[in-house]
């Protein structure tokens, strides 16, 4: 099948699933009609909600307005870089203490992943928040499952899962410390693979084997050398008990609600779906926004569904109120959309960005010249620790730290004392900005304007170390000796573990100065302070002993 083709028609399908159910998300039919002025939805039309909680403002809805799952998908997105690297460093310092302030309909786990992600000392691998409102451990909900499907998009090759799991796996510790959360966020992208990979839907029985593939996860995490060492041992002194353990727990639940929808196969999803809702506890609080439970309903529904007609089966899926409609419906129509012929006539926002990046991601997974999303450089970053303060004025212009100059659409609505508008970026995503009525200056660093000299000369500067274990070159602990150019004059404070790693290789492993970093990650006060030590040393010692074996030959 045409990849391009496929990635457009399942991003859109995808957008415009969200877009209806963001209508209906956890609405009875009196808000429904509020909402839109009917008693249920039939296509995207223009329509009011209340943003902000209970003394929030009533904010007029362009019609094909989408949620926080395709926010986060297209920041995901930007995120895979032209080699189809996942940048998650960028993405969980940038894109989502950015998100933070232009959030729509977000759970409350992903809200306190982000805030805390504005925290020095968190990172994408630690980031192990705890409030009265939510915890890391128990974030076991379905916003990490809507957002990966760009992984799969960009995946090169799709008999192979393994990379593209890492890559969702990464994705998802960003903000999920449940099993639930990231194993609903791997089974979700398996579903989405065999539809790209076969051209139709996994049927039931085909679902049972992706549970088996998910058994590999703990070998996989093992096998990888940033999950083992930055995060796996943190999660399992944290939790109490070993990942392996916790996810045969998950899995076999997956088990269980696969079985119960045994009685549904054949069936046509109309007649069904409300059924397959209560049987799966679709409409229980307690499991109604689940990882696994939203993964397994969306694959269920979309191999039920007509694949020439995906329009039919999304309106089933979204006017099922008192259910998670619109993250059940974007990832059924991700599937669906990777199977169909059908283009997508309904009105969706931000349209032509959405296919830009798909497409994008479709020259990616073919090993064709494109371009990457260009972040500021992450050895110097700090996001704004209050998220209405990612936004702020730079020489009388609105920017999004490290996203873009911001461009109003309409007349700001005061929100008490602050301010709330539709505004667009330059790559052209539209978000609803919430901005204080005096915006604080915003530097030009943190607006993303400071760029070294190797890009203001136009050439790509290396990427922030996401892949934290990608410190010598491939894997190849040899070619740290030769290759790593650092700046030496500089002390140990404030760099990140690369830059350590660099300065200890480059001045010949002096005692001194890797007992000075190793205190310095106590001294920083980082809650993950042991872990970072113990990573720093394994791979000191695994540089040192390949320089020493280089000496001896």
């Amino acid at each position: 099948m045409d990849r391009e083709k496929q990635n457009r028609l399942s991003a859109e399908w995808a957008a415009y699933g969200d877009a209806l159910g963001f209508m209906t998300e956890l609405a009875d039919a009196g808000r429904v009609q509020y909402r839109i002025g009917a008693d249920q939805v039939e296509n995207t039309v223009p329509w009011r909600r209340k943003v902000g909680g209970y003394s929030g403002a009533s904010v007029d809805f362009p019609a094909g307005s989408y949620s926080d799952d395709t926010q986060l998908r297209l920041s995901t997105s930007r995120s895979i870089r032209a080699d189809g690297t996942f940048d998650v460093a960028a993405f969980a310092k940038v894109e989502l203490t950015a998100w933070a302030n232009y959030a729509l309909g977000a759970g409350i786990g992903s809200k306190e992943a982000a805030s805390n992600l504005a925290r020095t000392s968190a990172t994408w691998y630690s980031n192990f928040f705890d409030s009265k409102r939510a915890s890391y451990l128990s974030a076991g909900g379905n916003g990490a499952a809507m957002r990966v499907q760009p992984h799969a998009w960009a995946a090169r090759d799709l008999s192979d899962e393994r990379q593209v799991l890492l890559d969702v796996f990464r994705n998802s510790i960003c903000t999920h410390g449940h099993p639930r959360g990231i194993i609903g966020a791997c089974f979700h992208a398996c579903s989405l693979i065999f539809a790209l990979r076969e051209g139709r839907p996994a049927r039931l029985l085909e679902l049972n084997p992706m549970v088996e593939q998910l058994r590999s996860l703990s070998s996989l995490i093992q096998s990888d050398g940033d999950l083992r060492l930055f995060w796996l041992g943190a999660w399992e002194e944290a939790s109490g008990t070993s990942f392996e353990e916790a996810a045969a727990v998950v899995l076999q639940e997956i088990e269980e609600d696969l079985a119960l929808l045994e009685r549904f196969e054949g069936a046509q999803l109309p007649a069904i779906y409300v059924e397959t809702l209560e049987a799966l506890g679709g409409y229980e609080p307690s499991s109604r926004g689940s990882g696994t439970k939203t993964a397994i309903i969306a694959a269920f529904a979309a191999s039920l569904s007509d694949i020439s007609d995906p329009r039919d089966s999304l309106l089933t899926i979204i006017n099922a109120l008192g259910s998670d409609t619109d993250s059940i419906a974007t990832m059924a129509g991700s599937i669906i959309g990777a199977c169909t012929n059908r283009e997508c006539d309904g009105t969706i926002q931000d349209r032509e960005y959405i296919q830009s990046e798909a497409i994008r991601l479709a020259s990616v997974a073919e090993r064709r010249e494109v371009t990457s999303f260009r972040y500021p450089d992450l050895r110097s970053w700090k996001p704004a620790r209050a998220a209405i303060d990612a936004i702020g004025v730079l020489e009388g212009k609105l920017w999004l730290s490290g996203l873009g100059q911001l461009e109003p659409l309409d007349r700001m609505m005061r929100t008490g004392a602050d301010a709330m508008g539709w505004c667009q970026l330059p790559f052209g995503q539209t978000i609803l900005a919430r901005i204080r009525s005096d915006p604080n200056p915003i530097s030009p660093a943190q607006a993303g304007l400071a760029r070294s000299s190797e890009q203001a000369a136009g050439r790509d500067a290396p990427p922030p170390p996401g892949k934290l274990r990608d410190l010598f070159g491939q894997g190849d602990p040899r070619s740290a000796a030769t290759s790593v150019k650092p700046d030496i004059q500089v002390g140990v404070e404030g760099l990140t573990l690369n830059e350590l790693l660099q300065k200890v290789v480059s001045e010949g492993f002096p005692a001194e100065l890797i007992g000075r970093i190793l205190l310095e990650q106590v001294d920083s006060g980082a809650k993950d302070f042991a872990e970072r030590g113990i990573a720093l040393t394994a791979n000191i010692l695994t540089a040192y002993e390949a320089r020493s074996r280089r000496r001896r030959r």
